[in-house]
């Protein structure tokens, strides 16, 4: 399998519906031996697109986990245990009705995909025979507001322990790296 970063140069919708797409690229994102392949398979590939993002900036992911560790520290916590307390005060979440049966393989589920991912029953739902859960996504998925939220969040619970935190710039220049790795 290859992954690489590509842009569409081109899209032809052909007299017998199909769709040709013509792909561009960088030339070393590829070996010789991956482009001969390609080259001379005849075989049929599943093709994902999706939209590319620089890795995301490890300085505001790294701020905020010393943050969780110092909070952690002060509360007698640990940072992971702090990270999702964070996660379920500020994080972006679904509000999802599943069938009561499946609650607890849909949160075994859920809860699988990180530390973030935090999954809690919150009621009987309207539907019958349905359970609504609060369904948490961990912020490696955060676009940069979700993130500043989260940052801004923690930042401020700092300060409230008496937590030395960085200036407001040195936090806004954070966000802002983070934001152009993100977009």
């Amino acid at each position: 399998m290859a992954t690489f970063k590509s842009k569409i140069k081109e899209t032809v919708l052909t007299y017998d519906g199909r769709l040709l797409i013509t792909l561009e690229t960088q030339a070393n994102y590829l070996t010789a031996d991956t482009i001969n392949e390609y080259n001379q398979s005849v075989a049929d590939y599943t093709v994902s697109i999706d939209k590319y993002h620089e890795p995301r900036s490890l300085t505001a992911n790294a701020y905020l986990w010393v943050l969780l560790d110092k909070i952690a520290e002060k509360l007698g916590s640990t940072k992971e245990q702090t990270y999702k307390a964070v996660i379920t005060t500020v994080g972006v979440f679904e509000m999802l009705p599943i069938k009561k049966e499946a609650v607890a393989e849909f949160k075994r589920r859920w809860e699988s995909k990180g530390l973030g991912w935090v999954c809690e029953e919150l009621r009987e739902s309207k539907l019958k025979g349905y359970t609504t859960v609060m369904a948490y996504y961990g912020s490696s998925t955060y676009n940069s507001k979700e993130m500043s939220r989260l940052l801004d969040y923690v930042v401020e619970e700092a300060k409230e322990l008496g937590i030395d935190v960085r200036t407001p710039e040195q936090i806004e220049e954070m966000k802002r790296l983070w934001a152009e790795n993100n977009v």
